[in-house]
């Protein structure tokens, strides 16, 4: 990393796991928090729009509040859930998305 002129990006969730000699090295350390219950719902609203078939159950407001994970997890539960709803009838419900393993912590 030292001898490389140009550009190195590195990104992760586990920065607290990078040793100190590691990050000495780093130039610039870029935090992000996580995003905020209204960011949230408007990442699940982006990611199941209206044109996506949907139950009249999925609750994008509650999964917001419930569910404090990242924009890319949000995605990564609506595709699975997607891909559920597709084998089950075709509608995206609310027990497709409380089905992926990363959102077991919403309890109704």
């Amino acid at each position: 990393m030292e001898s490389d002129g140009g550009l190195a990006v590195l990104t992760t969730n586990f920065g607290q796991d990078l040793d100190d000699a590691f990050m000495r090295r780093l130039r610039f350390i870029v935090e992000f928090p996580l995003p905020t219950s209204r960011e949230r719902q408007k990442v699940w609203e982006l990611v199941l729009p209206d044109s996506a078939p949907k139950a009249s159950d999925l609750d994008f407001a509650f999964l917001a509040r419930r569910l404090e994970v990242t924009g890319g997890k949000i995605q990564k539960i609506a595709i699975r859930a997607a891909f559920a709803a597709v084998e089950d009838g075709g509608v995206v419900r609310m027990a497709d998305v409380r089905d992926d393993d990363a959102s077991k912590r919403c309890q109704s």
